[in-house]
Order: structure tokens, then sequence, then C-alpha cells
């Protein structure tokens, strides 16, 4: 069990670190990528392409396929605000919550833990992204 000093502590270290980050609301840096992933949701009966603008250890910036998703999408279902992300060039899937959206584009962070893709599963990613 951690003391009181101990939880002052850490949070005066979480203080820092979010206030070093300045105009930032977000507890870990945000590092820009490129990759593609594919968002699956009820069951994964439903699928559609985005791309990974950004990540950070506790969540990403997506970028929905709108082409993508207007074929793929009937007028009955949106996008839930709950779904699960597979980014092969990446390495990982994990379950994501929706924080926000704005037109194509939606922020979320990872609910659970980010889980590695089997070897087999991952793609190398070329020079230039």
């Amino acid at each position: 069990m951690r003391t009181r000093s101990q939880n002052a502590e850490a949070a005066a270290r979480a203080a820092r670190t979010r206030t070093e980050n300045a105009g930032e609301r977000r507890w870990n840096p945000r590092v820009p990528d490129s990759a593609v992933g594919v968002i699956s949701y009820h069951g994964q009966r439903f699928s559609t392409n985005c791309r990974v603008l950004d990540v950070s250890a506790g969540g990403a910036r997506l970028e929905l396929d709108l082409d993508d998703w207007v074929n793929s999408v009937t007028s009955s279902h949106n996008l839930p605000s709950l779904f699960r992300i597979v980014v092969p060039a990446l390495g990982f899937e994990a379950d994501c919550a929706v924080m926000w959206r704005s037109k194509a584009q939606l922020g979320v962070r990872f609910a659970g833990r980010v889980r590695p893709l089997p070897r087999q599963f991952r793609k190398r990613r070329s020079f230039g992204g």
C-alpha cells in the first residue's frame, strides 16, 4: 500500500509531466504516424478502414476513410463509441473508446491493454510510411 507522501509525489510527477506539454490535455505524448488500421464493431460483423494519424500509450487520433465508410455503412447504424482497432503496421490491436469526433477524425483512448499482434499478422513498413 502506498503512503500518503508517495501518493503526493506521484501526483506531483504527473502534474509536471502534464504541464510540460503546454496546451496539451493528454497524459501521454503523441507520436505522429500514418499507419492503416481496421476498425471492427458489433461483434466484428462490421468493419471500416482508418488511418492512425498519431498514437500514444493511452490512445490515438484516427481518420476514417469516408469512401469506405459510406460504402460499408447503412443508414441504420453509426460507428459506436466502443470498438476494436487492428493496426498491422504497428503490430497491435486494442479496444477503443471514442473521446471526441470531428468530421472524419476521432480521438480514442485505449480501453484496457494494448495487445501485440501475432508475428504472422504484422506487416513490415515500407520506406516513406
